[in-house]
């Protein structure tokens, strides 16, 4: 044993020599420690073992090696630097009490060049986790470590890359800052890092980051003014959490703070934020703001929160609640209704009753206040105060100011929103069951308000109702009779903020969950007897909004009773005579049995009728809460529940209850419509049996059976059905020589021997009309669920584009005919319809083909074609010039020949505006490339034409040109053709509008110029949004303006042009004002008077309407631009005097002249008085 005690001891005194004699090399000294680092050797266990004297000696040679200059960028010399580092980490780690003082020298060294390394290195973190270790060690030189190392931790903190754990690191150095003189040079190299670390995430969101702010807050004075001005000016692009953080911080601080620093929270931190509070400059910014302050408001149960609050808010409140502007006032009233009462509770009693009466005035202000705004908002104060304070406030006070509100202000018909306040503020009463007493009665009052003209009212209404619901003592039915709430209910079936709040609201009762189903069918049949119409939207909202189960329940109860009147109706419909087989039986006897059966088969039929009157509102109603109860019940948690709604309803049951009700075509369709809603049927004969009924009824008896074919998987038999006749209805009418081809073609039209079978298959069932079939195509395209199910298959859709080919060459020929239309061609409304559905195809099929991205930036060959066709065939026929209106005639024929032409054209028009319309919706799902684009262009331009003017008003096609034009507009391709079109637009509209059709038909002009001025609107703004890339076509659209106003004489049609634009320009924001500045200086720098004087209407205009929207120095450069075109206008009118004279314009250009110079003097006034208020303003801020 003690051989081995030697050994040891020989080893530890060999490990100990070797650090001794590594010390005087650095690169010796570097391998030791990787040694250390890789565990080969414990350089710690060395240090225990030697004396103070070792150790200083090591620290002595280690300071040798070390120079003052470190070259920070030489590995080796990092390695050295980051070795001493561990070094001193283990010496520091130690037992010993104090550090050898032959270190100071070396941690000096390092600490400044700490920063010098690269940011964030291996290298950097071990010097400043030295540096933190000597400053903890807390030896007396503990300062001199303090400014590079407590920098480098803020910066680490704060950078991107900044952890949690870095923050803990500041916080335990947070000691080390009064270590710097605040205001001096070491402060002001970490000011910059402290700031940043006020508004950042880690410190903010962090507890030991929310306790070093609160430490800085509590520093000095001025460390605490530093920190909330950069606190305040990140509020407004703060979230929710971080401003009640602040909150949070700023009331820490208090807590902990005294003397000046105590002074500098409480009037430079708290009562700046109230000031800001009461005069942000946007509701946002307020709300903001108070959301800091809302931390010492939920603390004013305590006495030193609610005494410091009433001395810091007093001198600003009070003055701000009675100022001119109703923005302060308004939020001035929502502050003092988070602080209120506003006392101080060491106050004697009187001085406490006397402040409280004042305040009760100050509300009786606010809700009688002028404006709307406040008024809403002092409504809002007074119900929450009323609320809380309850039991605080005089019973007199609190009963009239509910009377108030009830009855004055729940009728204000100035403002929604102050009724919407006066409920939402009863709402909030009743969370204080000490106001039930009072509310009882009152309520009532507010019951007509259910039916307000204005929809939010009533969502308030339906909201105060559900809260009114769950309350014993007031019954919501006492409020709002049920016969109101369900009238109310069925007028506002398409509104559902308010169907889904009166179906939660009656869902206890008419679907109460812990009744039987029993009970739960009585109360349902019981409203649909009573409102048939409310109980359809009642069960569609019930669907989603109660449990499963319960309405699957119903669901089979309804079923159940409806097989049970169906089985009623056939067994009361059978007649069977009574005869008696016991002829011994007295005749008394046999007439009593007699009359006791009568009677009782009437109380059958009467039950039977009964029901009979509501069977077909039921299975609307169970279709309406499956339609929505199905999305539910696909969720793996409710198998078992659909599965029991499966076994109990069938699709082939209902199938087969819609034949019964077959002389019924309501209660069929019903069923029928149920029926698609059902999972999919084994025998797909159902399919057949749609399809066969679908081709002999109406559209509104055949949706619900189209439905169930493409619910049940049946759309390739609707498809090749459809095409066939399609393709057969072609065929025939290019045999009676509708077509190019005349009787040259087989009646077939060039069908494949595939297609023949199939059509000779299916002569056996007669084909539908052509009517009927495209009204039956149209619904299924403009059904979301049936077109979806359709383009699952891209071949289906180009099936039945080609079975279409033809209908366009039918279309052309129509429109070549001069002959009258004959019996037994395809009418003139449905070839439209063709056109119409070729169209849609088009697109739906493109998107079939490349769904969701996959079609960006691609178009249709099919629609390109078809603008081309449009824009040769069909647009000649349109612009075609019409004869003048033969006398009248006694020969039929001239009135039928004419008629004829009418049609020609309109069956012209329409393919133009179904090929503008399609290409514009293909645009709008970005499924558009250059050419495509290009074709819209030209067709527009064809439109827009000298020759088209007149016709594209008179034709109604100006609203779907602007919507094309917008269109190209947003995607950005065919600028320059862009130009071109904007100027022919507004070379059109809408002063020729107004002075030709616009007189025998107004209404068509409004719609004119309302699609003109959105166009403008639009464009406008996504041209200046755009910037450089579209300012030439911005500049066009100004340009053209001004030719268009030199086109007019009267005053009148100058204005209409001026409104039009401005009109555009202020809706398009301040982008489209500020590219109308720059047009209107490029028009006065230059030499064309007829544009300056049109340029100086218009500028006049607009500064009148107040739509430019210009800084003071683009003011003034405009100012001296239009000075400069007056003087050249005036100085032409002096050479020429009779040049305008001799012109045809009625108005004097001296008149121009006349309003600019008005308008300059009145923007030097402005000016001038501008610079006397801003003069006056700084000299008052320099007196206060």
């Amino acid at each position: 044993m003690s051989q081995i005690s030697v050994v040891l001891s020989d080893s530890l005194m060999e490990r100990r020599r070797k650090l001794l004699e590594a010390a005087s090399s650095r690169q010796a000294f570097s391998e030791l420690m990787h040694e250390h680092a890789s565990g080969k050797l414990n350089v710690g266990e060395i240090l225990q073992g030697m004396s103070g004297t070792e150790k200083s000696t090591v620290w002595q040679k280690l300071a040798k090696t070390l120079p003052d200059d470190i070259e920070t960028s030489d590995e080796t010399t990092q390695r050295f630097v980051e070795s001493l580092s561990t070094l001193g980490l283990l010496v520091l780690g130690g037992k010993e009490t104090e550090a050898p003082d032959s270190m100071q020298n070396i941690v000096n060294v390092l600490h400044d060049n700490l920063l010098r390394f690269v940011f964030m290195s291996s290298t950097q973190d071990a010097i400043s986790k030295f540096c933190e270790a000597w400053y903890l060690k807390e030896p007396s030189s503990r300062s001199e470590v303090v400014p590079q190392t407590i920098l480098y931790l803020l910066m680490r903190a704060v950078s991107e890359d900044g952890k949690v754990s870095d923050v803990k690191r500041v916080y335990n150095m947070r000691a080390a800052l009064e270590c710097l003189e605040i205001g001096g040079e070491s402060f002001r190299s970490v000011q910059e890092s402290l700031m940043r670390a006020a508004i950042h995430p880690n410190f903010v969101l962090s507890e030991d980051g929310r306790r070093f702010l609160t430490f800085l807050l509590t520093l000095h004075p001025l460390v605490t003014t530093i920190i909330h001005k950069t606190i305040k000016s990140q509020i407004p692009r703060c979230r929710s959490s971080m401003l009640v953080q602040y909150g949070e911080l700023y009331h820490a601080a208090w807590k902990r703070a005294s003397g000046p620093v105590l002074h500098a929270l409480e009037h430079d931190c708290v009562q700046d934020l109230a000031k800001h509070c009461i005069h942000a400059s946007s509701p946002s910014l307020s709300n903001a703001i108070r959301q800091v302050l809302s931390v010492f408001h939920k603390n004013k149960k305590y006495k030193a929160v609610d005494e410091m609050l009433s001395r810091i808010y007093e001198p600003i409140l009070w003055r701000s609640l009675k100022v001119a502007n109703p923005i302060v006032r308004k939020q001035a009233a929502q502050l003092f209704a988070e602080v209120f009462p506003v006392q101080n509770p060491d106050a004697p009693n009187a001085e406490f009753e006397m402040a409280l009466n004042q305040q009760i005035n100050v509300l009786d202000t606010l809700i009688r206040d002028e404006v709307p705004q406040v008024r809403e908002v002092g409504i809002q104060c007074v119900c929450r105060i009323i609320s809380i304070y309850f039991d605080l406030l005089p019973v007199h006070v609190t009963t009239t100011l509910v009377q108030v509100l009830i009855k004055q202000f729940s009728q204000d018909a100035a403002s929604p929103a102050v009724r919407v306040a006066v409920l939402r503020g009863m709402a909030f009463i009743l969370n204080n069951h000490m106001s039930h007493p009072l509310l009882q009665d009152r309520l009532k009052l507010l019951g007509d308000l259910i039916h307000d003209k204005s929809e939010r009212v009533r969502v308030a209404m339906c909201e105060l109702l559900l809260k009114v619901r769950g309350i014993k003592s007031i019954r919501f039915f006492d409020i709002v009779p049920m016969v109101e709430i369900l009238d109310r209910l069925a007028v506002d079936a398409q509104r559902p903020a308010i169907t889904q709040r009166l179906a939660k609201l009656l869902l206890p009762s008419y679907l109460p969950i812990n009744k039987p189903p029993p009970e739960q069918l009585a109360r349902i049949l019981a409203l649909i007897k009573q409102n048939s119409a409310a109980a359809q939207v009642f069960f569609k909202q019930a669907g989603s909004q109660a449990p499963e189960q319960t309405c699957v329940n119903v669901l089979v109860a309804l079923h159940h009773a409806l097989l049970v009147y169906a089985g009623s109706k056939k067994k009361v419909s059978k007649t069977n005579p009574k005869k008696s087989k016991r002829g011994g039986e007295s005749r008394s006897k046999r007439q009593q049995q007699e009359e006791e059966e009568e009677h009782q088969e009437d109380e059958e039929d009467g039950d039977v009728e009964s029901f009979g009157s509501i069977a077909e509102v039921s299975v609307q109603c169970m279709s309406s809460m499956l339609e929505t109860l199905r999305a539910r019940l696909d969720s793996s948690s409710c198998f078992n529940i659909r599965s029991y709604l499966v076994e109990n309803i069938s699709s082939s049951g209902l199938a087969s209850l819609a034949s019964s009700f077959s002389s019924s075509s309501g209660m069929a369709s019903a069923l029928w419509k149920l029926a698609a809603l059902m999972p999919e049927p084994g025998d797909k004969k159902l399919v057949q049996e749609c399809l066969a009924r679908a081709r002999t009824l109406p559209l509104e008896e055949a949706a619900p059976l189209l439905d169930c074919v493409f619910h049940w998987s049946g759309q390739k038999e609707f498809v090749r059905e459809a095409c066939a006749e399609l393709r057969s209805a072609v065929s025939q009418e290019e045999g009676r020589g509708g077509g190019k081809t005349g009787g040259k073609r087989r009646k077939t039209g060039g069908k494949s021997s595939a297609q023949e079978e199939e059509e000779e298959e299916e002569e056996g069932s007669s084909p539908r009309p052509l009517s009927l079939l495209l009204q039956q195509l149209q619904y299924v395209l403009d059904s979301d669920h049936l077109r979806q199910k359709l383009m699952l298959v891209p071949s289906h859709l180009e099936e039945m584009l080609e079975s279409l080919e033809g209908a366009l060459q039918l279309v052309e020929a129509r429109m070549e005919e001069e002959e009258e239309e004959e019996d037994g061609k395809i009418s003139a409304e449905d070839l439209k319809s063709m056109v119409n559905i070729y169209a849609k195809l088009c697109l739906h099929s493109h998107c079939a083909q490349f769904p969701g991205a996959g079609g960006a930036g691609k178009s249709s060959g099919r629609l390109l074609s078809l603008l081309g066709w449009s824009n040769l065939t069909c647009l000649p026929v349109l612009l075609a010039p019409q004869e003048e209106k033969q006398r009248k005639s006694k020969k039929k024929a001239d009135a039928k020949a004419q008629e004829g032409g009418g049609e020609r054209r309109e069956l012209a028009r329409r393919s133009v505006m179904i090929s503008l319309m399609v290409a514009t919706e293909s645009a709008v799902l970005g499924r558009i490339n250059d050419a495509l684009a290009a074709a819209v262009a030209n067709l527009c331009s064809d439109v827009l034409d000298k020759r088209g003017g007149a016709c594209v008003l008179k034709e109604g096609l100006l609203g779907m040109v602007c919507k094309a034009i917008f269109q190209l507009t947003r995607s950005g391709l065919q600028q320059d053709k862009l130009q071109e079109l904007f100027s022919s637009l507004i070379l059109l509209v809408p002063i020729d509008r107004l002075r030709t059709v616009g007189r025998t038909s107004a209404c068509c002009l409004k719609t004119d110029r309302e699609q003109v001025t959105m166009l403008l609107r639009d464009s406008l703004g996504l041209c200046c949004k755009a910037g450089s890339s579209s300012s030439s076509l911005s500049g066009k659209i100004f340009s053209s303006f001004l030719l268009k106003l030199q086109e007019f004489e009267e005053e009148s049609d100058i204005q209409v042009v001026i409104s039009s634009l401005l009109s555009a320009v202020k809706q398009a924001g301040g982008n489209a004002s500020r590219a109308l500045v720059d047009e209107l200086l490029r028009v006065f720098s230059s030499s064309d008077l007829t544009n300056i004087e049109a340029a100086l209407q218009l500028l006049q205009a607009a500064s009148r309407d107040k739509v430019l929207r210009v800084k003071d120095q683009t003011s003034d450069k405009l100012t001296r631009a239009c000075r400069d075109g007056v003087e050249m206008l005036v100085k032409r009118l002096d050479e020429r005097p009779g040049e305008y004279e001799e012109g045809r314009k009625k108005r004097d250009p001296r008149d121009v002249v006349e309003i600019a110079e008005g308008w300059l003097q009145a923007e030097e006034v402005a000016g001038a008085e501008g610079a006397g208020a801003g003069a006056a303003g700084k000299k008052a801020e320099e007196s206060n």
